[in-house]
């Protein structure tokens, strides 16, 4: 029994996550799994901070990785960015499991929500890119 349902969960959860035995012992007791994946380069939740480096790149994108954001502040972050040179890019490919067009997610260099103010750049800053680039779906600087 306990190969088959080792079997079944590796079906299903392909390439998506390692099924180990400490998984499968988990699912058997509590009858729910759960994972998680990251959404950003750079997540920032609830965070009052200033970046004073001289260059904050981040750059995010790859078959491999399934970034939507660069980066994604929220729940009352309070973010100013204060460097020389500021290059956000996010290349991700945003690729549907299905051929569905609802599966597919937004793609942005920034993504903001509740209650966060993010700042980027002062006098002294000398450039701020923001680039996207994706196959499908929509694509945005700045997704608010």
């Amino acid at each position: 029994m306990k190969r088959e349902l080792e079997k079944s969960l590796k079906r299903y959860l392909k390439r998506k996550i390692k099924v180990t035995l400490g998984l499968l012992v988990t699912f058997l007791i509590t009858g729910q799994l759960g994972y998680s994946s990251g959404y950003a380069g750079k997540n920032y939740t609830n965070v009052q901070d200033t970046i004073t480096e001289n260059e904050y790149k981040v750059k995010v994108g790859s078959e491999d990785d399934k970034y939507y954001y660069g980066i994604f502040a929220y729940k009352n972050t309070d973010l100013k960015i204060q460097s020389e040179t500021i290059e956000i890019v996010n290349e991700s490919p945003n690729k549907s499991t299905t051929d569905n067009k609802k599966d597919l997610q937004e793609v942005a260099a920034i993504k903001i929500t509740k209650n966060t103010d993010l700042v980027l750049g002062t006098e002294q800053t000398k450039s701020i890119n923001l680039k996207v680039d994706t196959d499908k779906g929509g694509g945005a600087a700045v997704y608010i």
